[in-house]
């Protein structure tokens, strides 16, 4: 936890001049950072939508959650999931 009393010249996040980073500078950082790891900005409710449908939510409950408005991209969303537990599925009945 940072100390919540004033430093005077103690800068957490600075440029590579030293000099303090302002919310512009961080924001266009993270921006390159998304994209050079192939990120969008829908990462996040794309991470949402897998991960209701591995805990076995129907499209229906996804949608409610989620937001989207059409099923056609919940489908898209989720079938990687749901194509994940039917592989694992498949797996555990050669076991």
């Amino acid at each position: 936890m940072l100390d919540s009393a004033a430093h005077d010249g103690l800068t957490i996040l600075t440029r590579r001049s030293g000099s303090p980073m302002d919310c512009r500078h961080m924001a266009h950082i993270m921006s390159a950072e998304r994209n050079r790891l192939d990120l969008f900005d829908h990462a996040l409710r794309y991470r949402g939508v897998m991960e209701l449908a591995s805990a076995g939510c129907d499209d229906d409950e996804i949608a409610s959650y989620s937001g989207h408005s059409s099923k056609d991209m919940i489908r898209k969303y989720a079938g990687q999931a749901r194509k994940m537990m039917r592989a694992q599925q498949a797996w555990e009945k050669l076991q």
